[in-house]
């Protein structure tokens, strides 16, 4: 007969609700991220680069060399077939002349300002007007570049295409800044080493050439420009003379004086500075004002010099006293007495009424100087307030005499300051046109020169092997480890428990590493709770089982589904491992092979799997002792029954509920093992009898989509979804797991 544990009556209550079996939430749809799992979605939470490199190292080792070997196969070919020489002409900034009195030219005043002219000057070096220019040259005419470009024409003679040389000068000629310096440069390159010095002089020459047309036009239109400001210029101040001979006739101003140290304006500064007193002395009223309203109110409570002034009171003062009195009678007492004598009693009740009489009155008495401050200051704001209407008044006629006074010198002031605006603005004017013309007639007043002529080239310039067997290495290795992590991206297989991140309201209830990978070198996974009690395989199942008996215990569940999305996902092993660990914590638990497809749990238990079993009790052929088999691990076994009788269509009948609630009546806990959910349809159904299910997800199997739907699908089923179990997770060796299950070998070992 089965070991039946005694049986609590809050356990009797517990069974008895979960035999109507109420419809139970699957996992939470938020909340934060399974533990161990990086939070997030996307490519930094389901792929981890170092674990990529290391997992396909033999590849990426295998492109570069081969990336070598085709750079330097390039270089030659290159060399060969496709060599470049490349020359420049070197150009020197300079700050021009900006003083026709200076003796030298000034420096540029920053860094940043060279390097910003410089890279001006350079994008014109590449103008097509400039490059139109150029190509005319007659030395240009004798280069093989320039041939080109000639064709022969209608006539029977040959034509040069123009806009064709210049259009591939514009794409190969190169004009840059040399850093830290006033220096630009103009490059090219081309496959005959004698045309580039050609050509770059060529460009050189004819931009020089138009620079200083640029320049001399500049230099006309600026004269032009200020001369005709200096026209404007007189033609303003002869207007503005007039006015002001007509406003002296007019209004007599000859002998005003300035009304700055008149008595009047004397006379309202004082009366400006009376009111901002006054006003700061009645902001500062109205403030004490509102702070004595809200004490009376008890919004603020009396500050500590309410309280001293309170206590200057005589009867605040004699009650006081009378305390003081009082405390040094109670400690002669005390001295003398017990603690619980009648005189020492009667003293004590005589303090506590002297002093409540004292909190009374100077309750009183506070509230009084309050009130009496609170006149004081409402008489002291409203005479304030008289007083500024008064000095408001009498500041408005003083201002009235003020502006009248002042009105005619500011408007004989202003046009003063005109007329000598424009005096100063006609003298600058001819300044200007002085110093443009000096300034053009100095040589130096150039802004650029050219530094240095583009030299016939000695060495090739392209291919170099420093860069293209660098480069060839770093196209095949970048192009093998794009491919690696292209192939990463689009494969949704769970690999890893970070996987199981992006899948929405999934919980990682534990990890179980490939049998091969585990140090100790397990024979079987089977059992290995039993039979290899120190291996890394056996340490994670009881992990996991560790955190399903927390939620089982929290939720009062007894009855527990292990599901799988398809075949081979390990559902029996982990029956097997979890039924093992939670019998050795002492709970009383019993293992059902409901999978009537493909049974093996009963093997797996080491007990018959053809005898009475769960589709003998379906069909009510048995009870349930008779299903019941011992097993040598401490677990009690029901297998699938005899084949005739397992009709997986009964799972639907009031009969299996009945026999789920006699289990709960048995053992601590109930696994079922259940179909893939894929294949049959029994998973979902059992989903609705029991308590709670875990799903059980093999790795580099089952896509996250799949898992994403049976999630979903116990989620309206009426059981509680405790969390996924990754098993069989490959290469967890070479990744982050490795350090943790050496160090769980290495433990038990020493233990």
């Amino acid at each position: 007969m089965n070991r039946q544990p005694a049986i609590t009556p809050g356990q009797t209550e517990r069974r008895a609700m979960s035999t109507v079996s109420p419809q139970r939430p699957m996992m939470s749809r938020s909340g934060p991220p399974p533990r161990g799992v990086p939070s997030g979605s996307g490519f930094a939470s389901t792929i981890d680069p170092i674990r990529v490199l290391r997992r396909h190292a033999g590849w990426i080792i295998v492109a570069a060399f081969l990336g070598t070997i085709i750079g330097v196969v390039a270089h030659v070919l290159l060399l060969r077939y496709y060599p470049l020489y490349a020359s420049e002409a070197v150009f020197e900034l300079q700050p021009g002349v900006s003083d026709s009195r200076e003796v030298g030219t000034r420096e540029i005043g920053s860094d940043q300002l060279a390097a910003r002219l410089a890279n001006t000057e350079a994008v014109l070096l590449t103008d097509p007007t400039i490059l139109r220019s150029a190509v005319r040259h007659p030395d240009v005419r004798q280069t093989v570049w320039y041939r080109q470009f000639v064709r022969p024409s209608e006539t029977g003679g040959e034509t040069f295409i123009i806009d064709d040389a210049v259009d591939d000068l514009q794409e190969t000629l190169s004009a840059s800044v040399i850093r830290g310096t006033n220096f630009f440069r103009l490059t090219w390159r081309y496959h005959h080493a004698a045309d580039v010095p050609v050509v770059l002089n060529s460009v050189a020459s004819a931009y020089l050439e138009r620079r200083r047309e640029v320049n001399q036009a500049e230099f006309l239109q600026n004269i032009e420009l200020f001369q005709s400001k200096l026209n404007e210029t007189n033609r303003r101040l002869d207007a503005l003379d007039q006015e002001i001979r007509s406003f002296i006739r007019d209004r007599g101003i000859t002998s005003l004086t300035d009304p700055r140290y008149s008595q009047a304006s004397i006379a309202a500064e004082q009366l400006t500075q009376e009111i901002g007193s006054t006003t700061s002395q009645l902001n500062i009223a109205q403030g004490m004002l509102m702070q004595t309203q809200a004490k009376l109110v008890g919004t603020i409570e009396p500050t500590q010099e309410d309280i001293q002034d309170a206590e200057y009171d005589p009867q605040i003062s004699t009650i006081l006293q009378t305390i003081t009195n009082i405390k040094t009678e109670l400690r002669t007492l005390n001295d003398r007495f017990h603690s619980q004598d009648n005189r020492v009693l009667a003293m004590e009740s005589r303090l506590r009424a002297t002093e409540n009489e004292l909190e009374s009155k100077m309750t009183e008495v506070l509230r009084r100087n309050l009130e009496a401050r609170h006149k004081r200051l409402t008489d002291q704001i409203e005479n304030m307030r008289d007083n500024l209407e008064m000095l408001h008044a009498e500041a408005e006629a003083k201002d009235a005499v003020l502006r009248e006074l002042a009105a005619d010198q500011a408007q004989y002031q202003a046009l003063e300051a005109r007329r000598a605006r424009y005096e100063a603005q006609r003298e600058s004017d001819m300044m200007l046109i002085r110093e443009i013309d000096l300034i053009r007639a100095r040589v130096d007043a150039a802004r650029v020169r050219l530094a240095q002529e583009a030299q016939l080239p000695r060495e090739v310039a392209f291919p170099q092997m420093k860069f293209i067997v660098p480069l060839g290495t770093l196209l095949v290795v970048g192009l093998t480890v794009g491919l690696i992590f292209l192939r990463e991206m689009t494969d949704q297989r769970i690999k890893r428990a970070s996987d199981l991140s992006v899948v929405p309201s999934a919980r990682v209830l534990g990890v179980i590493p490939e049998l091969e990978e585990d140090p100790t070198n397990s024979a079987a996974a089977e059992l290995v709770v039993c039979k290899h009690p120190r291996s890394v395989l056996a340490e994670s199942y009881r992990q996991a089982t560790t955190t399903v008996l927390q939620a089982t215990e929290r939720s009062g569940h007894q009855t527990i589904l292990v599901l799988a999305g398809l075949p081979g996902s390990g559902t029996t092993t982990t029956v097997t491992n979890i039924a093992a660990s939670l019998a050795a914590t002492g709970k009383s638990v019993l293992v059902v092979d409901a999978n009537f497809r493909r049974s093996k749990l009963a093997n797996a238990m080491g007990v018959p799997s053809d005898g009475i079993g769960l589709g003998d009790l379906l069909v009510g052929e048995a009870n349930v002792d008779e299903a019941i088999s011992k097993s040598e691990f401490g677990v009690d076994v029901i297998s699938a029954g005899t084949p005739g009788n397992r009709v997986f269509e009964r799972f639907n009948n009031g009969l299996f509920e009945n026999i789920i609630a006699e289990l709960r009546a048995k053992y601590d806990v109930v696994l079922f093992d259940s179909p893939p959910a894929v294949v049959a349809g029994d998973a979902m159904v059992l989903a609705n009898r029991v308590d709670a299910a875990m799903l059980v997800v093999r790795a580099n199997q089952e896509q996250r989509g799949l898992v994403a739907r049976l999630i979903n699908q116990l989620a309206d089923a009426r059981c509680e979804g405790l969390g996924i179990l990754l098993n069989r997770p490959r290469r967890t060796a070479g990744g982050y797991f490795k350090k943790n299950f050496e160090a769980m070998a290495s433990y038990s070992a020493k233990s």
